[in-house]
């Protein structure tokens, strides 16, 4: 079985977003994403394929470095408790072009088995779109 692991629609949130007391200006348009970090698929039983996906929100900071991220939806629910903390654990470790100001960002995950042979193979793949 092998492993695929997608970065989805790296994209700007609508409006402001709150971080702590202070609104911060949504990344529009997001900076250039420098480094992916490449999202770990939990330790489970390999003959049970599960898919999803998580939605993150996260501060983009001057320096490029990721801040505060949040997750805003997982799809199906029910995969929260597999995947939310490996979808965190690499968002944390994404790096970006500098920007002037603190700004809000979202971004999808996803986690899909595809069908092969051989050991699990991951990969990340990033596209845009909305």
């Amino acid at each position: 079985m092998n492993l695929a692991l997608r970065i989805l629609t790296l994209s700007a949130a609508s409006g402001l977003a709150l971080a702590g007391t202070e609104a911060l200006p949504v990344c529009n348009p997001m900076p250039a994403l420098l480094h992916a970090e490449q999202p770990k698929y939990p330790d489970r039983d390999s003959r049970v394929a599960v898919h999803g996906a998580v939605k993150l929100q996260f501060t983009v900071m001057p320096d490029g470095s990721v801040a505060d991220p949040i997750v805003v939806g997982n799809e199906p629910a029910e995969t929260a408790d597999w995947f939310n903390s490996p979808a965190l654990e690499a968002i944390r470790l994404f790096r970006f072009a500098a920007v002037a100001v603190p700004c809000q960002g979202r971004t999808k995950i996803v986690f899909k088995v595809v069908p092969g042979s051989g050991t699990p193979n991951t990969s990340l793949e990033r596209t845009r779109g909305r």
